[in-house]
């Protein structure tokens, strides 16, 4: 009886939620005018005694049916619900009384405006992932700003361990390949509800919203940091060099706001590879990575529409081939991109990860050959560092030079890649470590923990914020206590990480806010702005009469207009007792 009559239930009608139970409901309906007795309870059975034994997982109407099998279009009718029809006998009006003419209600959704759509099942091990490597980023910034020497070879070393930690443990720790996870796990959040239902919606939804969700808090970011620079938020900076010894920070201000106005727009139209010109303007310059998404979210999206066009999983996988070589040899972002979608197809069409549960020794086998690429691309810089040789300078001189055609290691361009190039170890180092992430348990589990979840609503804010607070709390901090205190530097760069990072999380609760809602509820509104049709407009005095105050100093001694006296007409004749 619950799954016959579950199923016709309309899914944007409340009645969906007042579903019969095996309890007595039949007579309930959101039409009764009665009140909600014990007897008709939907906790107590009849007699107010509970009634819910027979009530399993399997047969309640939480569990009953499918949100694929539920019909928008069709308006099913619900038992035991009462209707109106166009026959019915209305009720007899007062003597006298003529009826009046009442404009008709609006018809209002059955879903309120103001309601919350129900939150999207989050991934919880992408979701650590992202903010471990959100702080990863922000580590390497410091290390850059601070003690140069443990992340770039041929800086001044403070003491000699820095070169140790070089050559050991900061090729793992202080690597910019982590970049390339970002990238394919984004296209998982633009894509996965695509591949699932096939709805062009999902990807009109994303195509409209992408860019804004992405340079409304950057433009505001970057304007905040425009005016902190002019008034000289920077200052200290420039004397940081005679102490930490580095040339890697630096940044100036802009010429005027017209300047700032063609580096925020030119962050939407740049192709990549380049480095754009508010990297120069902005904390740390990370902004270079902004049109590389932008870019990646218009191959994300049109090329998810491609794959689930391609019924065969063989020729679907030839594709992902062709593409995944092509955009390797032209040097393009969109590798990573491709490899993105291809393990989103694998796990939400082939449901390939309940295959691999099933053959341990495959699993296995794939967990170890992945985990070995991700070292294998971790110490490329390690072996650098030892032997001299370059995998990026050997790969990268197989391309061709955009100017001449030649492979680039016989022109003059030829040498390591800038670092707004993809690399070829960052690539498999990618692959290699997602296909551990989304497949080994221990790794997902270590990746779910509450402190990384908790973090990850912050992540933007801090990839944007970071920078700033490294660049002129940091510097200001560093130079007065090695200035003032006799303090040995590697004290001093200590005391300058607890208080840059707890100036930052202590900042996060207030700039979170801020950059969402400037991100992402903007952009929902723009969405539905741009998607749902409005609601029909009224007018102020609805559904008084327009002429409700106009005719009120006229009607103060007699009645203008007797045809509208609803009280004389009801037989009531209040205004002739009072005369």
């Amino acid at each position: 009886m619950i799954d016959q009559e579950g199923k016709y239930m309309t899914n944007n009608s409340f009645a969906a939620s007042r579903q019969p139970s095996t309890s007595d409901m039949s007579g309930f309906t959101l039409n009764d005018s009665r009140g909600v007795t014990p007897k008709h309870s939907a906790y107590l059975g009849k007699d107010s005694h509970a009634n819910l034994d027979d009530v399993t997982m399997k047969n309640s109407f939480i569990f009953n049916q499918q949100p694929a099998e539920i019909s928008e279009d069709k308006d099913w009718p619900i038992a035991g619900a009462t209707k109106s029809t166009e026959n019915e006998t209305s009720r007899p009006a007062p003597p006298n009384h003529a009826v009046s003419e009442v404009p008709a209600p609006i018809a209002f959704p059955a879903t309120p405006i103001n309601a919350r759509t129900p939150p999207t099942k989050r991934i919880e091990y992408l979701a650590g992932l992202i903010s471990i490597a959100t702080l990863m980023v922000t580590l390497i910034h410091f290390i850059f700003t601070f003690s140069p020497a443990m992340g770039m070879i041929g800086a001044l070393e403070h003491y000699s361990y820095e070169i140790t930690i070089r050559k050991t443990i900061g090729s793992y720790l202080l690597n910019q390949i982590l970049l390339g996870l970002f990238f394919i796990t984004s296209t998982r959040f633009l894509i996965s509800r695509y591949l699932r239902t096939g709805d062009l919606g999902s990807i009109a939804e994303k195509t409209t919203g992408r860019t804004f969700r992405v340079m409304i808090p950057i433009a505001a970011c970057a304007l905040l940091e425009y005016f902190l620079m002019d008034v000289g938020a920077l200052t200290w900076l420039e004397y940081l060099p005679s102490i930490s010894w580095t040339t890697w920070p630096y940044a100036v201000e802009y010429t005027d706001f017209s300047h700032y106005i063609s580096e925020v727009l030119e962050l939407v139209y740049l192709l990549p590879n380049a480095a754009p010109q508010i990297t120069y303007n902005y904390c740390t310059g990370v902004l270079w990575t902004i049109p590389v998404q932008i870019e990646g979210s218009w191959i994300t999206l049109l090329g998810c529409i491609v794959v689930r066009q391609i019924k065969t999983p063989w020729k679907r996988m030839c594709y992902y081939a062709f593409c995944i070589v092509n955009h390797w040899y032209a040097q393009s972002w969109g590798t990573f991109f491709w490899f993105g979608v291809l393990y989103t197809d694998l796990d939400v069409t082939f449901k390939y990860k309940k295959w691999l549960k099933e053959h341990a020794i495959v699993l296995w086998t794939g967990i170890t050959i992945g985990f070995l690429l991700a070292i294998a691309g971790l110490s490329n810089d390690l072996i650098t560092a030892w032997t001299g040789f370059s995998l990026p300078i050997v790969e990268r001189g197989i391309h061709p030079d955009p100017e001449t055609g030649l492979p680039i290691a016989q022109t003059a361009n030829a040498g390591y890649p800038e670092y707004f190039n993809p690399r070829f170890n960052g690539i498999i180092f990618a692959v290699g470590l997602q296909f551990v992430i989304e497949n080994c348990y221990p790794v997902q589990y270590f990746l779910s923990m509450k402190l990384w979840v908790m973090l990850f609503p912050h992540i933007f804010t801090i990839y944007l914020v970071h920078g700033l607070v490294w660049w002129s709390l940091g510097s200001i901090v560093c130079v007065h206590l090695a200035a003032y205190t006799p303090l040995p530097y590697w004290s001093v760069v200590l005391i300058t990480a607890v208080v840059c990072y707890g100036t930052l999380f202590a900042s996060l609760p207030i700039l979170t806010p801020v950059v969402e809602t400037l991100g992402k509820n903007v952009t929902g509104n723009i969405w539905r702005m741009a998607h749902d049709e409005p609601a029909p407009r009224r007018k102020t005095l609805f559904p008084f009469p327009d002429r409700l105050f106009l005719d009120y100093e006229g009607k103060k001694e007699e009645i203008v207009d007797e045809q509208k006296d609803v009280e004389k007409k009801a037989g009531v004749k209040v205004h002739e007792e009072e005369m």
